[in-house]
Order: structure tokens, then C-alpha cells, then sequence
């Protein structure tokens, strides 16, 4: 057996996940923000959705892999709190404003003057963005040490 595919049962056997690390780091900058309405762009598997929903009143995940979305809003089925919509942010429209939205590993998918601007008008004021966002690699140190990480993630 080789050495990627011994890796890879490894990762199988003990998943770990970029975005999921974030997530308590997320909760930790929602300190004192009003419980009231939750907006997560770019949901993913949704579990943020699972740590938001423990802090928020409403949970709103926007997910616009149709697979993926359906597979959430399975996951969430029991939870009449958890709404997930199948499209894209910039598609997205609320009559609601929401006391936080959360961003993880997603705004480099989405246009981002316009994202931004729509992501401030669903905003309550006094309510929080929180954006975990992807480097853009523009030197060649970038390329050599996102070449490192790749090599180094399966690892970690």
C-alpha cells in the first residue's frame, strides 16, 4: 500500500477539517451579540449550522451545492430553527436582517465589493460579520508554501 493511500485511510478513520477548526473561534467572536438570527454563507456539511443553532434563536444556512444543501437540511430535519436555502448568496434574498452572518472559507467564491455590500444590508445594527477568509497566494514564497501546506494537510 502506498503512502497516499495509507494517508488516506488515515484522514477517513480521523476526519479534520479547515473550516470546521474555526468554528468555536467563530462562537468566541459572537461574544455579546444579541441570540436572535443567525445567517451562515456558504454552509457546506453545516457544522457551524450545529454550533450556531446551540447560540441562536434561528439559523439560516445559504449553501449553493444542491447535493450538499439537500444533505443539510436533511441533517437538520428535527430542528424547525435550522433553515437551509439551496442558492447562492448573491441570489439571496431577506426580508430579515440577522444579528450575526458568518463566513467561512467562502467569500473568495463570491464577487467581493457586491457580496459585501449585501452582506451589510442584511445586517441589524449593532450585529457582527465574522469572515474567515483564504489567503491569495501573488508571490513565489506564496506558491512554495501553499505547495508545503499541501503536503504538510494530510499530515496534520
Amino acid at each position: 500500500m502506498g503512502v497516499i493511500a495509507r494517508l488516506d485511510g488515515f484522514n477517513r478513520r480521523h476526519p479534520w477539517s479547515h473550516n470546521d477548526h474555526y468554528g468555536r473561534w467563530v462562537l468566541r467572536n459572537l461574544r455579546g451579540v444579541r441570540s436572535g438570527r443567525a445567517l451562515d454563507v456558504g454552509s457546506g456539511t453545516g457544522n457551524l449550522i450545529d454550533l450556531l443553532r446551540r447560540r441562536f434563536d434561528v439559523v439560516v444556512g445559504v449553501e449553493p451545492d444542491l447535493t450538499t444543501s439537500a444533505a443539510v437540511r436533511a441533517r437538520f430535519v428535527d430542528d424547525e430553527n435550522v433553515i437551509i436555502d439551496a442558492q447562492r448568496i448573491e441570489d439571496f434574498a431577506s426580508e430579515a436582517k440577522y444579528d450575526a452572518i458568518t463566513v467561512v472559507a467562502a467569500l473568495h467564491h463570491l464577487p467581493l465589493e457586491e457580496s459585501m455590500k449585501q452582506l451589510s444590508s442584511l445586517l441589524e445594527p449593532g450585529g457582527r460579520l465574522v469572515v474567515v477568509g483564504c489567503y491569495r497566494s501573488t508571490t513565489p514564497t506564496d506558491a512554495l508554501l501553499s505547495v508545503l501546506a499541501t503536503v504538510c494537510n494530510p499530515v496534520v
